[in-house]
């Protein structure tokens, strides 16, 4: 038997009907989808999704309230248990010292030896004074006054420290220079070698 074109049925018909049940699909489609969509049960869920959501965020600042304020606490009595505690001698002679080594910071240096003879001064009064009851008034101008003036003390150390930073970039920049220009003269005696 021979091919021949023909079909069963007329491609222009099938083609119109496939169409009209495809956008009848469609559209059904749609209409379930919007149907389901519309359920009266779905405004509580979603009501009550939110309402969980707020909840739990809710549980979560709190607890991070809580955590935040412990946490704040022990980092302020760590403070104040820092300010209160004594100047190291050693160590802050040792810096002073170090100071007065650069011509730069001579001057700073001297600032720092009279703050720190202050504040070793001062903490000889407070112990003097003790938890003496009378003296509570007094020992409370002491201990702002040695607050202020520790509080000057370590912005001069952090200048200090700021100006010895700034020197070593420029030294590190001029080394960086010579050691370019080291480099290119190897290179220009390696080459003519």
């Amino acid at each position: 038997m021979p091919a021949t074109e023909q079909t069963w049925w007329n491609l222009k018909i099938l083609h119109v009907v496939f169409a009209v049940a495809a956008l009848v699909l469609l559209a059904a489609t749609v209409m379930m989808l919007v149907a389901d969509h519309d359920r009266p049960w779905k405004e509580y869920a979603r009501g009550f999704r939110e309402l969980e959501t707020w909840s739990a965020e809710a549980r979560v600042a709190q607890q991070d309230l809580a955590d935040y304020r412990s946490q704040r606490s022990e980092l302020e009595a760590g403070l104040a248990e820092a300010r209160r505690a004594p100047l190291d001698p050693t160590l802050a002679d040792r810096f002073v010292a170090l100071a007065a080594g650069q011509k730069e910071d001579e001057q700073a240096a001297g600032f720092l030896a009279q703050d720190i003879a202050s504040l070793v001064e001062l903490r000889g009064q407070v112990d003097a004074l003790g938890d003496d009851a009378a003296a509570k008034d007094e020992l409370a101008r002491l201990s702002d006054r040695r607050f202020a003036l520790r509080g000057d003390l370590l912005e001069r150390m952090r200048d200090v420290a700021k100006r010895a930073r700034f020197r070593e970039d420029l030294l590190a920049g001029a080394l960086k220079l010579r050691k370019a220009e080291l480099d290119k003269n190897r290179a220009d005696y390696e080459l003519a070698v």
